[in-house]
């Protein structure tokens, strides 16, 4: 049994650090800094793994150098590995990743056949072994039919909706919304859908379809939480930024880890904006991924005005 089984991409980063981000049509000098482990749903994958949640991952990739990087990478992290299907002769995705000094980003996904699992690439009977599933719909078909197989299961699910997502509009996502438990999402996929709409009006147009609790994260200006009962503006924390890539992922891990111990959903952002604070001070989507312990620690110190 799993308490979360997470349902997306799994790749690698190839890093560069640039004096800062390229603009159209311009060349920049970089140095390589490394090779790490990537993907939305990976990453998810291994900082639920890290918080002390029981974790499986599924996904494809190709039989490749950068397939055999990407599955070693999360199960390192103690991610269970077994819904991960290797297709042969199938070039796995990678991602590029220009680093400036200020931990500030730009990337580039490079997409294969296997950059997301479709339908037919997941196995019912380990999706089944989950309290929660956690999908990166990236594949909005797969996403959909497998949210809808969950919850008439009695699976609670999750979804991380980034600008991607958007691309079909609105009313493509309403099924996949109406079957989601807790949906995320960053401020820049709500602008996307609603355009102007303010923010409060934008979350509420996605509570009405269905689910229980909607997470917006808004980079340093913190997350907004809105349930049925209530809405809270939660903070950020201040710390020195080495690299935000996989910020947005520790997040969504970590908000829903505190969610499946039965913490009120405000109690869970300001948990998951301490876990992102902590991950954002180390290179790579993974190299600063925190303990339960060290988050709890982080913010008992920061109540009392000590900086990390």
């Amino acid at each position: 049994m799993y308490d979360i089984v997470a349902v997306g991409d799994c790749g690698v980063d190839i890093y560069a650090g640039v004096p800062r981000l390229p603009g159209y049509d311009e060349k920049v000098p970089g140095d390589f800094i490394g090779i790490f482990g990537g993907g939305v749903a990976s990453n998810f994958a291994c900082a639920a793994s890290r918080l002390g949640m029981r974790t499986g991952l599924i996904s494809t990739v190709g039989d490749d150098d950068f397939g055999r990087r990407a599955v070693e990478s999360v199960r390192e992290f103690g991610v269970d590995t077994g819904g991960i299907r290797v297709k042969a002769g199938v070039p796995s995705h990678f991602s590029f990743v220009n680093l400036d000094s200020r931990g500030e980003k730009s990337l580039t996904i490079v997409r294969t056949p296997v950059f997301a699992p479709t339908w037919e690439d997941v196995p019912m009977e380990y999706l089944g072994r989950a309290r929660l599933v956690h999908i990166a719909p990236f594949d909005l078909d797969m996403a959909t039919r497998v949210a809808t197989h969950a919850v008439s299961s009695g699976i609670a699910v999750s979804i991380d909706l980034e600008p991607g997502s958007a691309l079909g509009g609105f009313d493509a996502l309403k099924p996949l919304i109406a079957s989601t438990t807790v949906l995320l999402s960053n401020q820049q996929c709500l602008e996307a859908l609603f355009g102007a709409l303010p923010l409060a009006e934008a979350a509420r147009r996605l509570l009405d379809l269905g689910p229980y609790v909607i997470v917006v994260t808004r980079g340093e200006l913190g997350s907004f939480v809105l349930t049925r009962a209530e809405a809270s503006a939660i903070p950020a924390f201040r710390v020195h930024v080495q690299d935000t890539t996989g910020a947005g992922d520790c997040f969504s891990a970590a908000f829903m880890s505190c969610w499946l111990q039965g913490r009120p959903p405000a109690d869970c952002a300001t948990f998951a904006s301490a876990a992102a604070a902590l991950s954002i001070q180390a290179f790579g989507a993974r190299g600063g991924l925190p303990t339960q312990s060290e988050v709890e620690g982080f913010i008992r110190l920061s109540a009392t005005g000590v900086s990390s």
